[in-house]
């Protein structure tokens, strides 16, 4: 008689022939498969699933022969291998991976955890085993996967950070554990680059900066950071000299960020206080003239007043003009 069994398990030949008188001297197994024997009850591993038919010829002492055929079936074994819905094995805190067998009608599925479902979440480490068993043939197999679990850096991007408008302002974000293989992303993207704890940012407006830390395991951790620009903040650097002699060296009354403040009133006084230029919306032009003639070198007074959104400010002082040398 043949057998039934799984792939990967050989099938046991029983041989139970039997002679009425005188006696069997020997056996011919031919297996099915190109491969032969001449043990009485042979055992033989299938290199593949499928129906075999093996032949057994029989001789007895006074030469006379039989032949019976003993048929055998190897069923295919079902796949146990498990699949995960993520790259890699990490699994980062409060995030899930999900391990899956292959789902496939008339199998059923055990894990080590006690769930039969063919595919299971998982949120910390562990190793997880799956035995999936063909429930027509009873043949199975099983497979394992292990996961880990990491954390992601704390960090802190620290306070909103004020500066003057046009200034530079750098961004730091601490992360604890300080040391580890970290990669940094900043949005919108610093001038500086991006890929770093530390960039340097010259927003136009003010600016909520976002950033993502990077484990080298891929946990992510995210904080923001705003840089506010304050006009109040701005410096400008209103000179008390000008030489307007024409050799392209401070012939012109410019004060430093005032484009800053486009709407402006400039007014220039002599000692006796009369305006000798005035201007609105001043746009560091002034070389020293009125009405189309130089003035005479000497002691001037200006009157700045400048406004922007939320913000007014005068500023008074003496400007020398000096052509002479």
């Amino acid at each position: 008689a043949g057998d039934t069994v799984c792939f990967g398990y050989p099938v046991q030949f029983i041989n139970t022939s039997t002679i009425s008188s005188g006696f069997i001297t020997s056996y011919n197994w031919n297996l099915g498969d190109g491969n032969f024997s001449t043990l009485v009850a042979p055992s033989h591993l299938y290199a593949d699933t499928g129906n075999y038919v093996a032949t057994l010829s029989a001789l007895s002492n006074l030469g006379c022969p039989d032949t019976v055929l003993v048929p055998s079936r190897v069923n295919s074994v079902p796949s146990s291998t498990i699949t995960l819905s993520s790259p890699n094995a990490n699994i980062c805190e409060g995030d899930t991976i999900t391990l899956s067998g292959t789902n496939l009608p008339g199998l059923s599925y055990i894990w080590s955890t006690g769930d039969t479902a063919w595919s299971i979440p998982v949120d910390t480490s562990g190793v997880w085993v799956l035995t999936v068993t063909d429930s027509l043939t009873g043949c199975w197999s099983k497979d394992s996967a292990e996961t880990f679990l990491y954390f992601p850096a704390v960090i802190d991007a620290g306070p909103d950070i004020t500066i003057p408008t046009s200034e530079s302002a750098t961004l730091t974000v601490n992360v604890n554990p300080a040391a580890g293989n970290y990669t940094y992303d900043w949005t919108p993207d610093p001038e500086s680059g991006d890929a770093t704890a530390a960039p340097v940012v010259t927003p136009s407006v003010s600016t909520m900066y976002n950033v993502v830390v990077t484990t080298e395991q891929g946990c992510m951790a995210y904080d923001s950071v705003k840089v506010i620009l304050d006009l109040n903040l701005v410096e400008l650097f209103i000179p008390n000299l000008i030489t307007p002699d024409g050799d392209g060296f401070n012939d012109k009354f410019v004060i430093k960020k005032l484009p800053l403040f486009p709407t402006n009133t400039l007014a220039i006084l002599n000692r006796n206080g009369q305006v000798v230029f005035k201007m609105d919306n001043y746009d560091n032009s002034w070389d020293g003239e009125y009405q189309g003639s130089v003035v005479p070198d000497g002691t001037y007074y200006y009157i700045l007043k400048i406004s922007a959104a939320s913000l007014a400010k005068e500023f008074k002082g003496p400007i020398n003009v000096l052509r002479s040398k």
